[in-house]
């Protein structure tokens, strides 16, 4: 039986990761396989949620810009 997961939050550790390595390393030096490592999540997880390295920066811009505009 598969096992279940939170998505939200799964993704949540993704973000939080992929900012902190984005800070640490930058966005076209951060990898993917560190983003996963990281959050501790399986790949197959990140691609359900994001797709790509670039669906979470699209994420983290929204979510910047909607905070902004607040």
């Amino acid at each position: 039986m598969a096992r279940k997961y939170d998505s939200e939050e799964t993704k949540q550790k993704i973000l939080s990761s992929s900012v902190r390595l984005f800070i640490e390393k930058g966005y076209h030096e951060t990898t993917m396989t560190e983003i996963l490592h990281d959050a501790g999540v399986s790949g197959s997880s990140f691609h359900s949620i994001f797709h790509t390295k670039d669906g979470v920066l699209a994420e983290l811009t929204a979510v910047s810009y909607t905070h902004l505009r607040a």
